[in-house]
């Protein structure tokens, strides 16, 4: 074996004598030293940002009114400890002046008052030496007080003030720092998930350009003339004077070009993994593990180059040839890419709403669609065919009045838009005709109707009839209704209305106001008013506020109710609370639960009438009683899971929990069985809902969906939507020549695979965003269909090199 290993190092000795290699060093080493001094500084802070202003209009006037004597005694002592331009300022007229705040500006204010040493009064707070954090601080003279602290007071005492105007803050913050410098203002995120954009964005970023495309295009220029430097005069002659094979020694020139890849990419991923480690405290072994697979990517580039110098002796040439084959695979792997996501992603059902004897769905992309039975597609309803790409509250379903609303909004995963989120209510009489009919249908009541009466239920049922099939699902049925509250961020349906959970308390809709038409105003003015309806802000003062008393909700949070409406969990900052209404509809919490110490913890709440369950986002589900809701035990035979839906059955009070893998499980009232049916859709399953006779209502496969039995073990199919021309180019066109093709750009999948340890792609910072479509990705197949396409080339040169009469 000595002669090949020879062959390997003078390969290696030829490539790191090339100059383009060192200039490539030096340039990974300049990237290593500005990359280094990144770090996150943690440092106690209470002062305000723009981003904590949560209601900035509201908090303007609370000000100016404070400013002019009016308002709380909190407030005004709260303006008082400002400066005297400030106070001069908020006292004027903004009217006359022409003026407007910025959240900006307000932080500033509220920034001045964190200073003032004279703003705490007991007269003025009298509970704030007996609650929490303030007791803590005040149990000292407040002249005694260090700055930190002081600012720590005050901002405990303007939230109190200003409850669900601001956002309450804790007292670790994370800055990104730069040689110790602190850059911008604070993160907007906890440590961990700041972590978490390093490793799904910056690093794998900085990999696959840095070391995808530079590095490896800069790689094939520099090993590309090692195979047909083999036949200048007198080399190859006097490598086969020697006992060996033809065959080894090609596989030789090619291991040795490898070898100096690799120690190219360990150097710079070496460096990423400690700098990372040391200055970020990320810790991920996946960074090693990617030093492989980019040696693996580049050998499927350099078994290309390699063949084409065994052919045509030329070093250009094989660059060339390897760079068409760069542009052919991506090519493929971009038509691929993008119609992937059209095909399998943004056609995908995230939210069921059975409505009567109809099936409501939205899809990723946001549209609001209905099941039509007779074309076997997916219809897109009311106003969602005028744009997608937005995210979808509801639909909620009344069937009293035959009224379903729904609310639009931007959604990342930093959680949804919520200072505009548009409500809109379309009108549905002919399905509540429907779902009566169907009751009666069932009734034992078998007295025949008299013949006035036959033409009366069939002149109704005429008018209630849409006039085209299309005239269901049209735009004309929708109606404004309110804006949801600012800060919007879970709604549900509770005792026949919507119930909504924000970052500034607990709203609850008044649907008698929200659909309230006014009295006509003429034709003219009337078609005015409709033609402008839909970009109306919606009527106001629908919402009612009925968070309880001294209460700050914080996020990450999630809203559920019993199901006999009697009690809400709330989870809120990694905590459970217990809210109960009495007599005069007022919510009070009467139980709060510490569940994670992961406070940024992302987790959805359910509740049927005696137990409630928490699953958290990469943890075991927790299972209580509302009649004590300290006792709880986790759930046994699921393991740590990413939640996606979680809900109860109004029938038997069971549960259903959705993952993020697409797998359903099925637990019992209690907690005491855990089950996993294997029914039609099982593994890929992306929304679940209980109809109105309690059964499951499945939503699978993309676009599916199925009613399942769980008695009979059984599923009954809903939708089945006809192939449309798109998916068929798709699977009988594109995706055979993709999976053909050599794929170099699917490895991206497999380093994935490595950082994150999961076999899909997404991240969440808000409850809102758990129910959203996670890319699933396949890190194995990339690594086996590559390897066979090397292998064949490395044989195919070895023949071609053995046939040579050399």
């Amino acid at each position: 074996m000595r002669p090949y290993f020879a062959v390997i190092y003078d390969s290696f000795v030829e490539a790191m004598s090339s100059k383009v290699l060192w200039v490539l060093l030096i340039a990974w080493t300049l990237v290593l030293a500005g990359v280094a001094p990144f770090a996150f500084i943690h440092d106690r802070s209470y002062e305000f940002s723009t981003s904590e202003i949560l209601l900035r209009e509201s908090m303007v006037d609370k000000l100016e009114a404070a400013a002019k004597g009016k308002g709380t005694k909190q407030q005004q002592a709260v303006v008082a400890a400002m400066k005297d331009d400030s106070r001069e300022f908020l006292s004027r007229d903004k009217k006359a002046e022409g003026r407007r705040f910025s959240s900006g500006r307000v932080a500033e204010l509220l920034n001045e008052a964190l200073q003032s040493k004279t703003m705490y009064s007991a007269e003025i707070w009298p509970s704030a030496d007996k609650r929490g954090e303030t007791k803590e601080l005040l149990a000292k003279p407040i002249d005694q007080l260090s700055k930190i602290d002081l600012e720590h007071l005050n901002r405990r005492l303007i939230e109190s003030s200003f409850q669900g105007s601001v956002r309450q803050v804790n007292e670790n913050r994370i800055w990104v720092g730069y040689a110790g410098i602190k850059v911008g203002n604070s993160l907007p995120l906890s440590e961990s998930q700041s972590r978490m954009v390093v490793e799904t964005i910056v690093l794998q970023g900085v990999m696959k350009i840095g070391l995808g495309v530079v590095a490896m295009f800069i790689a094939i220029i520099v090993t590309s003339p090692m195979v047909p430097d083999m036949f200048q005069p007198g080399s190859l002659h006097l490598l086969l004077s020697k006992p060996i094979s033809r065959s080894l020694l090609f596989l030789s020139k090619f291991a040795g070009g490898c070898i100096f890849v690799a120690i190219n990419i360990a150097y710079l991923l070496t460096g990423l993994y400690l700098i990372a480690g040391l200055r970020l405290n990320i810790w991920n072994s996946g960074l090693l593990l990617c030093i492989p697979l980019f040696v693996f990517i580049f050998m499927i580039f350099y078994s290309v180059s390699a063949i084409t110098g065994l052919i045509w002796k030329n070093a250009i040439v094989s660059v060339i040839v390897t760079g068409i084959f760069w542009m052919v695979c991506f090519t493929i792997g971009l038509v691929q890419g993008i119609m992937k996501p059209i095909i399998d992603t943004f056609p995908q059902v995230i939210e069921i709403r059975p409505a009567s004897d109809k099936l409501f769905a939205v899809r990723q992309e946001g549209a609001l669609t209905m099941w039509d039975e007779s074309s076997k597609s997916w219809q897109v309803a009311f106003d969602s065919a005028r744009g997608g790409n937005l995210k979808v509250l509801g639909p909620y379903w009344f069937e009293d009045k035959g009224e379903l609303y729904y609310g639009r909004t931007f959604q990342s995963p930093f959680g949804m838009q919520t200072d505009d989120i548009r409500m809109s209510v379309a009108t549905l009489p002919e399905l509540q005709a429907s779902s009566q009919k169907s009751r009666e249908s069932v009734s034992k009541n078998t007295e025949e109707p008299t013949e006035s009466e036959e033409e009366l239920s069939k002149s109704s049922d005429e008018e209630k009839e849409p006039k085209s099939k299309s005239d269901l699902w049209s735009d004309k049925r929708t109606d404004s209704a309110p804006n949801f509250p600012a800060r919007s961020r879970r709604a549900i349906e509770f005792n026949n209305t919507i119930l909504v959970l924000t970052e500034t308390g607990l709203f609850q809709l008044d649907r008698s106001r929200a659909t309230a038409k006014q009295e006509s105003q003429g034709a003219i003015a009337d078609f005015v008013k409709d033609a402008f309806s839909k970009f109306a802000p919606g009527k106001p003062n629908a919402f009612k506020q009925v968070t309880p008393e001294a209460w700050q909700p914080q996020t990450p949070m999630d809203l559920a109710a019993s199901l006999n409406g009697e009690a809400l969990g709330v989870y809120q900052h990694g905590l459970l609370q217990i809210l109960r209404t009495d007599s005069s509809d007022k919510w009070t919490s009467e139980h709060e639960v510490e569940l994670f110490e992961k406070k940024d913890t992302l987790a959805l709440v359910a509740l049927n009438t005696e137990n409630w369950i928490v699953a958290g986002n990469e943890q075991v589900p927790r299972i209580g009683s509302l009649k004590d809701p300290s006792q709880s035990t986790k759930l046994s035979g699921i393991g740590s899971i990413i939640p996606r839906k979680l809900i109860a059955s109004p029938s038997d009070g069971s549960f259903a929990l959705l993952t993020a893998s697409g797998d359903l499980w099925l637990i019992s009232n209690d907690g005491a069985k855990v089950n996993r049916p294997s029914l039609k859709g099982q593994g890929k399953v992306s929304a679940i809902a209980y109809d109105g006779d309690g059964k499951l209502v499945v939503g699978h496969t993309i676009n599916q969906v199925d009613r399942w039995d769980l008695l009979g073990n059984r599923s009954e199919s809903l939708a089945r939507p006809n192939p449309r021309i798109v998916d068929r180019v798709f699977y009988w066109i594109i995706n055979p020549i993709y999976w053909l093709n050599p794929k170099p750009s699917a490895v991206d999948e497999t380093i994935t695979y490595c950082l994150q340890r999961e076999e899909s792609v997404g991240f969440a910072f808000d409850t809102s965003a758990l129910s959203e479509s996670r890319t699933k990705i396949d890190p194995w197949t990339p690594i086996w269909s590559n390897s066979i396409f090397i292998v064949v080339m490395l044989v195919v040169g070895c023949l071609y090199l053995h046939r040579q009469d050399l």
